[in-house]
């Protein structure tokens, strides 16, 4: 639902000015991210909000990069524990299905824009090329390859 809301409000903005598509995005993605952490205030108080914006910024900032939960509770003065389970409430995502969905979005843009398969998956910091393909097919129900045919117009 929430994804389906950005998308709209990105393609009636972005129709304007292609050079600030992901720029848009992502404050529309980060707006969001507000939304749903305060939706949750009463169950894990302001110091548990800020904790998990901090993480999530730090995770769209980062998301090319790997990260234990370990080091990212640590970056959000939190115990892994209450990490994950404030932020499974706030997003329905543990912290590491959420980096990985972030590196299927932005790929989806890189493949979109010419990078071949392999360029991706390292670009957006996947190291195994195999695993790239296994999870873009999970998340989006295609293959890279098919993904780009389908949506470049070939």
């Amino acid at each position: 639902e929430y994804f389906n809301l950005i998308k709209e409000v990105y393609d009636i903005f972005t129709n304007l000015d292609p050079s600030r598509n992901y720029l848009c995005f992502g404050n529309i993605c980060k707006m969001i991210d507000m939304f749903r952490a305060n939706r949750n205030a009463g169950s894990c108080g302001l110091h548990g909000i800020n904790s998990i914006l901090q993480s999530v910024n730090w995770l769209r900032d980062h998301f090319d990069q790997d990260i234990s939960l370990q080091e990212l509770a640590e970056r959000s003065s939190m115990s892994v524990s209450n990490l994950e389970k404030i932020f499974k409430k706030s997003y329905g995502l543990s912290p590491i299905a959420y980096r990985n969905q972030l590196r299927i979005n932005h790929a989806k843009s890189l493949l979109l824009n010419g990078y071949s398969v392999g360029e991706t998956a390292d670009m957006v910091g996947f190291s195994n090329y195999h695993y790239f393909c296994k999870q873009f097919k999970i998340k989006t129900g295609l293959s890279p390859g098919k993904f780009i045919k389908i949506n470049s117009g070939m």
